[in-house]
C-alpha cells in the first residue's frame, strides 16, 4: 500500500496489485486534499487512523497492518507531535537491511534502467553513470514490487528534496543527455554543451520513454503524455543549471591536478642498546623470541612500569611503541 498525491492535489491510499504477469494499481481510499482530517488525537503523544479507513480497506481485501497505515498518514500530523516523534525515529535501527535472495537479484535486474538512473542520483548524486551496471544491486531494492504508478510516486516523493539548482542536471542525467554530445565536458559540465542541442536531445528520450511499452507495462494510460512524464517537460523548461557549478568544477579539477601526496616519514624504532634499557634482554634476543614469549615478557614489564604501579609515564609509553614495533615485524 502506498500513498499517491495526484496533480489534482487530492491523495489517494492504493495498493499494487498482481494481475496475471503485470503489476498494476487500484484505488482504494479517497482522503481528500486534507488527509489530516482522518487522524484522531487521544491526548498526549499519541493518534490513530479513523476506523472508517481501516474498515473500507478490510472492505476491499486490501493487504496493510496498522503499523503501515500509520506510517503513511506521519506527513499529516499536528507539527508539535510529529517533531516529538521524529526524535524517536531511528532508534533501535541498528540492525542491517538482509542480505538480497537471488529471487531479489533477479527482480533488480529487470528493473528498468530509467528507474535506476533516477534512484542512483537520488542516492549517490552521480553525474558519470557509466558505472551504474557495475553497482551493487542492494543500492536498487526498493525498485522491484511496485506497480508503475507506485515507482512514479516513489520518485515523485525523493525527488522533492531535489534544491531547485540540481533539477535540470539531475533531468541531464537520467534522460542520458551525454550520449548524444561527443565534448569531453558532456560527462562533468553538461551546462558548457549547446542548449538547442540539449533540448532536441531531452525532447527525443522523452518520446523514446513514452513509447517504452516495457516501461509501462501494467499502468492505464490514455492518449496524451502521461502526467509522470509531463511533469518533467515543466521541470525541464523552468530550470536552468546552477550557474557557479561551472567555477567551483573547475576550482575542484585545479586543486586536484596540485595535489601533491608524500607517504609519511617511517618512524625511527628504538637503538639496540635502548631496547636492552627497556626489556631487560639484549636485542637479538627479543628478534628470536615468538610473539607468545615478547607478550608473555612485555606484559611483565608492563606492569611493573605502568604509571598506576609508580612507574614513569614517558617510561611506559616508549615500552608501549617499542613492543608494538617488534611485533608488528614477527608477522
Amino acid at each position: 500500500m502506498y500513498l499517491a498525491h495526484l496533480p489534482t492535489g487530492r491523495y489517494m491510499l492504493r495498493e499494487s496489485c498482481r494481475d496475471g504477469n503485470l503489476l498494476r494499481n487500484r484505488d482504494l481510499f479517497d482522503l481528500g486534499s486534507n488527509p489530516g482530517q482522518f487522524l484522531v488525537y487521544p491526548g498526549g503523544n499519541s493518534f490513530y487512523v479513523n476506523e472508517a479507513v481501516e474498515e473500507s480497506l478490510r472492505a476491499q481485501d486490501a493487504l496493510f497492518t496498522s503499523q503501515e497505515v500509520e506510517h503513511l498518514f506521519l506527513p499529516f500530523l499536528r507539527p508539535d507531535l510529529r517533531r516529538t516523534l521524529a526524535s524517536f525515529a531511528g532508534r533501535g535501527g541498528g540492525k542491517g537491511r538482509k542480505p538480497l535472495s537471488q529471487i531479489e537479484e533477479e527482480a533488480i535486474n529487470q528493473a528498468h534502467l530509467f528507474d535506476k538512473r533516477r534512484h542512483y542520483f537520488l542516492r549517490c548524486g552521480n553525474i558519470n553513470q557509466t558505472s551504474i551496471f557495475g553497482v551493487t544491486p542492494r543500492l536498487f531494492r526498493d525498485l522491484p514490487g511496485k506497480s508503475r504508478d507506485e515507482l512514479e510516486q516513489f520518485f515523485l516523493h525523493a525527488e522533492r528534496t531535489l534544491p531547485a539548482d540540481q533539477i535540470k542536471l539531475y533531468l541531464y542525467v537520467i534522460f542520458n543527455l551525454q550520449q548524444h554530445f561527443t565534448e569531453m565536458i558532456a560527462r562533468t559540465l553538461p551546462e558548457g554543451l549547446d542548449p538547442g542541442q540539449m533540448d532536441e536531445a531531452f525532447l527525443n528520450e522523452l518520446c523514446r520513454l513514452n513509447d517504452d511499452q516495457a516501461f509501462w507495462s501494467g499502468f492505464a494510460r490514455g492518449g496524451a503524455l502521461p502526467w509522470y512524464l509531463a511533469r518533467y517537460v515543466w521541470l525541464y523548461f523552468d530550470s536552468g543549471f546552477d550557474s557557479h557549478r561551472g567555477e567551483q568544477e573547475y576550482i575542484r579539477r585545479f586543486m586536484d591536478s596540485h595535489r601533491q601526496f608524500r607517504w609519511p616519514e617511517p618512524k625511527a624504532g628504538a637503538d639496540d642498546a635502548r631496547l636492552v634499557e627497556l626489556f631487560g634482554v639484549e636485542a637479538r634476543e627479543l628478534r628470536k623470541m615468538s610473539r607468545r614469549e615478547l607478550t608473555r615478557l612485555f606484559r611483565e614489564k608492563a606492569h611493573q612500569h605502568h604509571p598506576d604501579k609508580g612507574g614513569e609515564h614517558d617510561f611506559f609509553v616508549e615500552l608501549t611503541a617499542a613492543y608494538d614495533d617488534l611485533l608488528l615485524k614477527k608477522k
